[in-house]
């Protein structure tokens, strides 16, 4: 089940509601030199985190700067094996540099999809980010954001904390500007994984 941006209910921010947060991410996530790959965006429930996310995401796409997104909360979807998959799936339809890169890993491994998240996240995204960041010079890579909204949500609290670690991984083990936006509610589990 694809569980990304585009398959939610449309929701609007008012154009004068979290306008500064929005500008932030926005301009963050779009700009090759902003530091850091990853930002935990937190609050408690009904502070409008899931909107502040639909908002992002969709001026990401727009720009073209979207990776991909998922929403934990769409269509009761916690599974935290859905996560990857739906990630790269994304990722291959709006990115050809992409789409060629994980067309060989799933025609060399077409069970991937499969696997538990841990072991899609290492071939899907990190090999994948790798091979990516070797034949493309920095120069002509631009900044791809991806969206999480609703971490919290992801069925168990060690697969939320695992997904960040996966993260970190990545952004420690890949020269390629992709950034992470994760939106949860301050649970103690992640605020110690993060």
């Amino acid at each position: 089940a694809e569980v990304n941006s585009a398959a939610r209910e449309p929701i609007r921010c008012r154009p004068d509601v979290h306008v500064t947060l929005r500008g932030r991410i926005v301009k963050w996530g779009a700009d090759p030199n902003s530091r850091g790959g990853l930002w935990w965006i937190v609050g408690p429930e009904n502070v409008g985190k899931s909107v502040v996310a639909q908002a992002v995401t969709e001026e990401f796409h727009s720009s073209n700067h979207l990776g991909a997104s998922f929403f934990f909360s769409q269509n009761g979807s916690h599974d935290p094996n859905k996560v990857i998959s739906t990630l790269a799936y994304r990722l291959a339809v709006d990115h050809p540099e992409y789409k060629d890169t994980i067309s060989k890993c799933l025609n060399h491994n077409p069970t991937i999809v499969e696997e538990k998240y841990e072991i899609q996240f290492q071939k899907l995204i990190l090999e994948s980010f790798q091979d990516i960041a070797r034949r493309l010079p920095t120069t002509q890579q631009r900044p791809l954001v991806i969206v999480l909204d609703g971490l919290d949500k992801c069925k168990g609290t060690e697969a939320q904390c695992e997904i960040i670690k996966l993260i970190r991984d990545f952004m420690q083990m890949v020269n390629y500007p992709l950034r992470w936006v994760v939106f949860s509610r301050p649970e103690q589990h992640l605020e110690e994984c993060f």
